[in-house]
């Protein structure tokens, strides 16, 4: 190999490595019964812990939450990158987890109506007057390859928890909403939250998987703001930069 070749090789190293900083996956956990955890209601089930990452590079978000008692029934979530969604209508999605039959829990998601309720599966725009159409973006039975949607019990506690690609929800196109304001599902150096689960949550669905009623009741919640996240390590672009140009120096040597 020449010393040019060498150097190109080297090059491509270092861009690799930068591509893969790009490729950051962000964390964030949280025992609730540590000193400091977040306020929490746990009338829709007594929180234990939660866990969730995202992706840059696949848009891979994990999401688990665990209850220290088992009379959970389902949840609704919307996530974003730092303020509170309640409120913030048109930017990113809302998922309806159902895990009333816990042998086969169901995730639905559709574009958050800004509204302090469960309504957006049948009003899809909470800021014009009257029921406007619902704006689906994800039904129950449209998981691809390597997605999961759980639901166990074990030692007097109920996990609920899911693993998706949630390219098809970040690169929707909202049917309401602020022109550029739409977000999602993702996060970063931040992370927020508002979460509400339930001890009564009975979905009805058509043929399309679309969630056509809701019966819900014993709501708890949890709601944060500006949570910071912890971004998982990757291999540092320095140092594979600093094993390519090792490899020159030797062959200069040589």
């Amino acid at each position: 190999m020449t010393r040019k070749t060498a150097l190109v090789g080297a090059a491509m190293l270092v861009a690799a490595c930068a591509g893969s900083a790009n490729a950051q996956t962000y964390a964030y956990n949280v025992d609730f019964n540590a000193p400091g955890a977040p306020g929490v209601n746990n009338n829709g089930g007594t929180f234990d812990s939660l866990s969730t990452t995202f992706n840059h590079s696949t848009n891979r978000l994990t999401f688990s939450v665990t209850f220290a008692n088992q009379v959970t029934k389902g949840f609704t979530l919307a996530i974003n990158g730092g303020a509170n969604p309640k409120g913030h209508g048109g930017e990113m999605a809302l998922f309806y987890f159902d895990a009333s039959s816990l042998a086969a829990p169901k995730l639905t998601a559709y574009n958050y109506n800004g509204q302090n309720n469960i309504t957006s599966y049948f009003d899809g725009d909470g800021a014009t007057a009257g029921i406007q159409a619902p704006d689906k973006i994800q039904s129950n039975g449209d998981l691809g390859v390597g997605d999961t949607v759980s639901a166990q019990d074990s030692g007097g506690k109920r996990t609920l928890s899911f693993s998706i690609d949630a390219s098809t929800i970040i690169g929707h196109n909202p049917l309401y909403g602020t022109p550029g304001e739409w977000t999602g599902a993702q996060y970063a150096e931040n992370f927020g939250i508002w979460m509400h689960p339930f001890r009564t949550f009975n979905p009805t669905y058509n043929a399309n998987g679309d969630i056509t009623n809701l019966q819900s009741g014993g709501q708890g919640w949890f709601d944060g703001t500006y949570l910071q996240t912890t971004l998982i390590p990757l291999p540092s672009a320095a140092a594979m930069a600093g094993v390519g140009l090792f490899g020159i120096g030797l062959r200069r040597r040589r």
